[in-house]
């Protein structure tokens, strides 16, 4: 019993450090996007939507544990 206790655990902690993994990937990646488009020429309404982007990669990167 004790050993399919501990290869449960095991396996939700792989889940969560894959999960974390994950998230990370994404926003690195949410980020180089906004970094190419600044790069171009930015419009008025391109830096309001880059804003936009910002506060909802700081609200969804803050830790909720």
């Amino acid at each position: 019993m004790f050993i399919f206790a501990y290869i449960s655990l095991l396996f939700e902690f792989f889940l969560l450090i894959t999960w974390v993994f994950l998230h990370f990937l994404m926003q690195e990646a949410a980020l180089e996007e906004m970094k190419k488009e600044l790069q171009a020429k930015p419009t008025e309404k391109l830096v309001d939507d880059l804003r936009k982007k910002v506060k909802i990669l700081q609200v969804v990167s803050s830790p909720f544990w």
